[in-house]
């Protein structure tokens, strides 16, 4: 036995020795167990962890590579859909200089915005021509090449990457080998194509975006720095489309054993041991599930091994290490188990210093006693200290009921915690209902929310009174809108009846008596206590379709919709036709796309939702920016992301949007009147200049101010009030009163003075519009009545 003698000299026993030596035993075979398990479980998962790393890294590559592929696929429809491209691909006869000019400028707009293009083409079949963002001094060597893809052109090939590799030469005759991938983009307008076209026929026109092979190859081999591993990018022939190294670009590797077995799987994604040039490999792949691409990724098995075999030695040394120091501990542990009386006798002393002084007059060296002493001042004060929690009880109740719904409590004293605070939830089924009050973030003014906050005292009592049929609930009032009311469930076959009436009846009542709308969210069923907080999050969540189901519903899981509708090409053609309505100012048109658009997402997921709206705002802002002052209001996006996250139902957000595409359209509309009129100014000016010409004429104004005959005609009359050709013969009739008043020029002379060629054409229009010719006019005015 460890203890001290009276002279405070240190006694060593038999026992302390036999303790000591089980401890060193007890540590060593638990290390040397824990370091074979560790060395088994950590070898296995080091392989597996690799595997599924790398193929985590290709799906997500793959996802990189699609996207990449729909930005191509987006910027091709946005070049076809261009109108300087599209005279550029369709344009016969001799070359248009202004038409080229144009559709390059465009191309080289397009390649500069974007880094991963490399160049961009534009073949017109009829002229034979080559239009490209490299301009007239593009490369002749790509030049040939993508005259030699156009006609090697073959349907398969639509959408879809090709890899090409070409020498530049520079004009100080220095030659680089270059490396680009191309993407042929067909005009699906060609549909037409004629079906005696034989063989490889060439294509009325098309579109060749080339991609920047540098580009790709970084996109999806950034994490790739090993030498021990190396990527392909293949599609379903085989081709590498792009490599980790360039070794094997743009050639077909089909042959390969591993690359056989890849193609040939039924499998998206997998993994396989191979053997490739004499060594092994682990091969992992993942297949597209939307583009015939093919990742495929090659790690050498005998490195993987070497990490393995280094793990097993690190795991070694450390076990080592653990065991020095859990013997160490062992010793002293064994050595201090036998001080208890002393340290605990200090440690009580520590703790009651106030008490100290005293204690020590009335200290004897019994160590017994004055611990029985001390225990017994620590019992009368927790004693104390419980009556004083009594008094709390209703606060501590709140909080620790809050702590449970929001998952943040030891699960370990539950039982404890509910027996001693009173609650009437019991480890059974239990269910959180969430009610929340309707348009509570709309309020606006301290004294709404504190009617509000009075209204909740009401609303508790209702909803108590509403589920006194269940056998234990419990009522938490969360926040500045919302009640968790958890619930016992005994008989889960009536749940679900049971809980809707209560509910319905609850919120019946609470509008009649405080004319407010609470909508209510039921959350999962859960078999004990310690997960109440995932029935409440559930219900958390739940509350969310409130925006979808809107004010006074009843929200459970059966309403949430498992996934995403696929309309996104329905949708993008909304979001067009409503950007487009907004620009030409047809409100009504605004209001029929807003509705459609809420019919389209109504089915749809509340985040794909909220997400769908804020994009088309966004959209709307970025249409109209080129427009308006992008200091304006309605282009503040931190404003507009504000007030419209306000609107907490789909309806209420579908009618700000009517109204912020409203003033958008009035701001359009001020801008538009504006041009107008000062065009309108702009001609006035002109006609009042020249209106003695003879070839001036309606469409020569209107090609002037680039507007068609029609178009122009109208404006004109809606600011003038008369048309065109009213306006100039009003101001030669004036002018020939003028003439025939205060001179004795010729009708003929007075008529081509004034704009008019044919004399009698001149007679007739001034007799219409004066109701007498010519001569009768001077007549009266030289022999007035």
């Amino acid at each position: 036995m460890l203890g001290f003698s009276r002279n405070n000299r240190l006694v060593v026993s038999k026992t302390l020795t036999k303790m000591l030596i089980s401890f060193f035993i007890i540590v060593i075979l638990s290390t040397s167990l824990i370091a074979g398990v560790l060395y088994q479980r950590f070898s296995k998962a080091t392989v597996e962890g690799i595997r599924k790393n790398m193929e985590e890294n290709l799906a997500q590559n793959m996802n990189q590579l699609e996207l990449i592929r729909d930005q191509v696929y987006s910027i091709g429809l946005q070049l076809i859909s261009d109108s300087d491209i599209v005279d550029s691909m369709y344009r016969n006869g001799a070359t248009d200089e202004l038409i080229k000019y144009k559709a390059t400028r465009k191309l080289y707009q397009v390649k500069s915005s974007n880094p991963m293009i490399h160049s961009i083409y534009v073949y017109n079949s009829e002229t034979k021509q080559f239009t490209s963002s490299l301009g007239s001094s593009g490369l002749n060597s790509l030049d040939a090449e993508m005259k030699k893809m156009t006609v090697d052109y073959k349907e398969g090939n639509k959408l879809k990457f090709i890899p090409l590799s070409y020498t530049n030469k520079s004009p100080n005759g220095s030659e680089t080998n270059e490396k680009i991938i191309t993407f042929i983009f067909v005009d699906s307008s060609q549909d037409y194509i004629k079906s005696d076209i034989k063989g490889n026929g060439l294509l009325d026109s098309v579109v060749i975006i080339n991609l920047n092979a540098d580009y790709i190859q970084k996109a999806f081999t950034r994490q790739y720095t090993s030498p021990s591993s190396s990527i392909f990018l293949l599609d379903k022939g085989g081709e590498v489309i792009c490599d980790s190294d360039y070794r094997y670009f743009s050639k077909n590797i089909s042959d390969r054993q591993y690359i056989k077995k890849v193609l040939e799987s039924d499998k998206k994604s997998g993994y396989m041991i191979s053997e490739d040039e004499g060594k092994k490999y682990l091969i992992t792949y993942n297949m597209s599930s939307k583009i015939s691409f093919l990742f495929v990724n090659r790690y050498d098995y005998q490195i993987l091994l070497q990490e393995v075999q280094n793990l097993k030695n690190s795991i070694i040394l450390i076990c080592v290490f653990i065991g020095i120091i859990c013997i160490i501990v062992a010793g002293l542990a064994a050595y201090n188990v036998y001080l208890p009386f002393g340290r605990l006798v200090r440690t009580v002393e520590w703790h009651l210093k106030s008490e100290y002084k005293e204690n020590r007059r009335r200290r004897t060296y019994n160590e017994v006693e004055y611990l029985s002493n001390a225990f017994t001042n620590i019992i009368e004060k927790s004693n104390e200290l419980e009556n004083s929690i009594q008094q709390n009880i209703p606060m501590l109740r709140k909080m620790f009921l809050t702590e449970m719904l929001s998952g943040h409590f030891s699960s370990s004293d539950v039982s404890t915690k509910v027996k001693e605070l009173g609650i009437n939830i019991v480890q059974e089924k239990t269910c959180v209902v969430l009610f929340s009050i309707d348009g509570y973030l709309a309020l606006k003014g301290i004294e709404n929310k504190i009617e509000i906050a009075e209204k909740k005292d009401v609303a508790d009592k209702i909803i108590r009174a509403s589920f006194n049929k269940f056998s234990g609930l419990e009522l938490v009032d969360l926040e500045e809108d919302m009640f968790a009311l958890m619930l016992n469930i005994r008989h889960t076959e009536e749940y679900d009846e049971l809980l809707d009436t209560c509910i319905k009846a609850c919120q019946n009542q609470i509008g009649d008596e405080l004319d407010i709308t609470v909508s209510a969210a039921k959350g999962m069923l859960v078999s004990i206590l310690e997960d109440v907080s995932l029935s409440c999050t559930n219900a958390l969540n739940l509350l969310k379709y409130r925006f979808i189901y809107g004010y006074n519903c009843v929200l459970d899981n059966t309403l949430v919709k498992p996934g995403i509708k696929d309309n996104s090409v329905a949708l993008d053609k909304n979001r067009k036709k409503i950007i487009q309505s907004i620009k030409v100012c047809d409100e009504k048109q605004v209001k029929l796309g807003l509705e459609e658009l809420v019919k389209l997402i109504g089915a749809c997921q509340y985040d794909f939702i909220r997400l769908t709206i804020n994009q088309l705002v966004l959209d709307i802002m970025t249409a109209v920016s080129c427009i308006l002052n992008p200091a304006e209001e309605e282009l503040d996006f931190n404003n507009i992301y504000s007030n419209l996250n306000k609107s907490d139902t789909l309806e209420a957000a579908k009618e700000w949007l009517e109204s912020y595409c409203g003033g958008i359209i009035h701001r359009l509309e001020q801008k538009k009147d504006n041009r107008q009129k000062d065009m309108i100014e702009r001609v006035l000016e002109y006609i009042r200049t020249n209106y003695l010409r003879t070839d001036i004429s309606s469409e020569m104004l209107s090609d002037m101010v680039s507007l068609t005959p029609g178009y122009f005609g109208k404006i004109f009359s809606d600011f003038v009030g008369k048309s065109v050709n009213e306006y100039i013969i009003e101001l030669r009739m004036n002018r020939a009163k003028e003439l025939l008043e205060k001179n004795n020029l010729s009708v003929n002379d007075i008529a081509a003075q004034v704009g008019f060629s044919n004399q009698s054409y001149f007679t007739a229009t001034f007799r219409k519009w004066n109701g007498i010719t010519p001569n009768q006019y001077r007549g009266q005015f030289k022999n007035p009545l």
